[in-house]
């Protein structure tokens, strides 16, 4: 068999591509969104709401924005008024941050303030605290509150410190920071020439033609990605303040005399409009609701509600824009006697 020889020459050069292939990731900079990343602070976002001046603010992620309906439910509770406080895709590290940071900051406070969630999404402050989510984290801090987002990440039971070369060589790291910088070129280039605000313009549109309610339900199930569980055995409860950003948010909302509703979703139930549930979660809400009211808030839990049909739901645990009238009203029916309390 005759092998080709290749000129010396030649393979130098290729040894010489492989070597710069290798160590090229070590001198890229690191990610933002890293330990120590310093975002500018949503001030406008902090504007509109001061700008409304509401008596009751909603917080959560799109389990809020997707269900009631701000108009209707203004006319329901005249002379109040509302605001949501609503990140799609955030869990309770960036709940605490919006309710602490800017519900805080309105002249008068709130006189309630309801949280949305689903099922464990207390359970693990970590969630949603890595990639371009942490990132987005950053600019809702305020000077102070790296210390909360080191309490949240420390309750991840698989986070633990990695290697220079597990940040930059394994794949999923490697992969998202090259996602990122390709992203990034790529509004440089689409923006080149054009005016101050021409890329933020642009996000905003690429971020309205790919949300989630603009996809086809039977194709893509919002709902289930990223779930609140975390796996498949949670844990029991925990009111522990350094497991859990439950306590901080009641401290904050008794210092501030603000009411504090803890708001349990439907989720999406099966053809016979049941939303089924094992025995451990049903003791893990059971134990919320006893915590809670044992501080002083509300524990609201909209899952036995025959009211709320399969026909409801759009994308996954999402209602569909049409039951938003009817859901508002649902939802006005029980927190309005909680306006009264102060």
């Amino acid at each position: 068999m005759n092998f080709i020889r290749r000129p010396k020459g030649e393979l130098i050069q290729w040894l010489m591509l492989m070597a710069l292939l290798v160590i090229s990731p070590l001198f890229l900079p690191p990610e933002p969104g890293e330990k120590g990343y310093d975002a500018p602070f949503q001030t406008e976002k902090l504007q509109q709401l001061t700008k409304a001046t509401p008596e009751v603010v909603l917080i959560g992620n799109s389990m809020t924005d997707t269900r009631v309906d701000l108009e209707v439910l203004d006319k329901f509770i005249h002379p109040y008024n509302s605001a949501f406080l609503v990140e799609h895709g955030s869990r309770s590290t960036m709940w605490y941050l919006l309710f602490k940071n800017f519900a805080l900051n309105l002249n008068p406070p709130p006189k309630l303030v309801v949280v949305f969630f689903r099922d464990y999404d207390f359970t693990n402050p970590a969630l949603k605290l890595t990639g371009p989510k942490l990132r987005e984290l950053y600019s809702f801090m305020q000077p102070g509150d790296e210390q909360l987002v080191d309490l949240a990440s420390s309750t991840q039971p698989t986070t633990r410190p990695q290697s220079i070369f597990a940040q930059k060589y394994l794949s999923e790291h490697l992969s998202n920071d090259m996602r990122r910088r390709i992203s990034e070129w790529s509004m440089d280039f689409a923006t080149l020439g054009q005016s101050d605000g021409a890329e933020k313009k642009l996000q905003k549109h690429l971020d309205q033609v790919f949300a989630f309610t603009e996809l086809r339900g039977d194709v893509f199930d919002a709902g289930a990605l990223d779930n609140d569980l975390t796996t498949n055995t949670p844990a029991p409860f925990p009111a522990d303040p350094t497991q859990t950003l439950l306590p901080h948010f009641v401290e904050l909302a008794k210092k501030h005399h603000i009411h504090l509703c803890f708001y349990r979703v439907k989720r999406r139930p099966d053809k016979r409009s049941v939303d089924n549930q094992n025995s451990r979660l049903t003791t893990y809400i059971n134990d919320f609701r006893e915590w809670a009211e044992s501080q002083g808030c509300t524990f609201i839990d909209e899952r036995p509600d025959p009211r709320l049909t399969l026909s409801m739901y759009g994308n996954g645990d999402h209602l569909a824009a049409p039951a938003k009238p009817a859901y508002t009203a649902i939802f006005h029916e029980r927190i309005r006697p909680l306006l009264s309390i102060r």
